[in-house]
């Protein structure tokens, strides 16, 4: 972060530090003056809202200015209000929140062949490869097709990398074969949760479509 002092209304650098391992930081030694801190937090962090709640002492400080280049990187600028340091004074509670980015999402399972027609896997029924397995995104109540995949020798899928969002998986199987019952049994994992004709790449096939989940 830097130091700013502000000299006839303008605010100049007058020194710079990293936070320590703790996220601690120190200006120390200053003269009395009006100063400010201007953090410099990578270009896609997200800031903690400033002054929230009633405790200085807890709260995140700092304003998002936009986006400064030093020494060749791009920072996103995030700065205090001016404070005024009276002699002697040490202000320990100027400090700024970072949000956590949030983690990926992913979604997938097996398409495997259901000997017994009960719509549940179970030991040693197989899975099946070259399955086309279509991503589809629930935006505005409309389904609309974000990637599409085809299933491992073992029958295996999965989709992953994916923003938090409403999402439905649509399975594309050979017109002749037989789906087995959505929703047997109470364990989602084992269940088979997908149904019309669909052409795709000139090739009729059997859709099976899963309800929408939230990831």
């Amino acid at each position: 972060m830097i130091l700013e002092r502000v000299v006839d209304g303008e605010q100049i650098e007058v020194t710079s530090t990293v936070t320590d391992a703790d996220g601690d930081y120190l200006f120390e030694g200053l003269e009395p003056g009006d100063y400010c801190i201007k953090f410099l937090l990578p270009a896609d962090a997200t800031a903690s809202p400033a002054d929230a709640g009633s405790d200085d002492a807890a709260d995140s400080d700092g304003i998002v200015e936009g986006d400064v280049v030093r020494d060749g990187v791009t920072y996103q600028a995030v700065k205090t209000e001016a404070t005024t340091l009276e002699p002697g004074e040490q202000d320990l509670t100027w400090d700024q929140g970072i949000v956590p980015p949030v983690p990926p999402a992913s979604i997938g399972d097996r398409v495997w062949s259901d000997l017994d027609g009960d719509g549940i896997q179970d030991p040693g029924e197989p899975g099946i490869p070259g399955i086309i397995v279509i991503f589809e995104r629930v935006v505005d109540g409309e389904q609309i097709e974000v990637a599409s995949t085809v299933t491992d020798a073992d029958g295996e899928y999965l989709f992953d990398g994916l923003e938090p969002g409403e999402y439905c998986i649509k399975f594309l199987l050979p017109v002749d074969a037989m789906a087995s019952p959505a929703d047997a049994g109470s364990d989602d994992a084992a269940d088979s949760d997908g149904v019309g004709d669909v052409v795709r790449d000139g090739v009729t096939y059997q859709a099976v479509k899963t309800e929408a989940t939230v990831d």
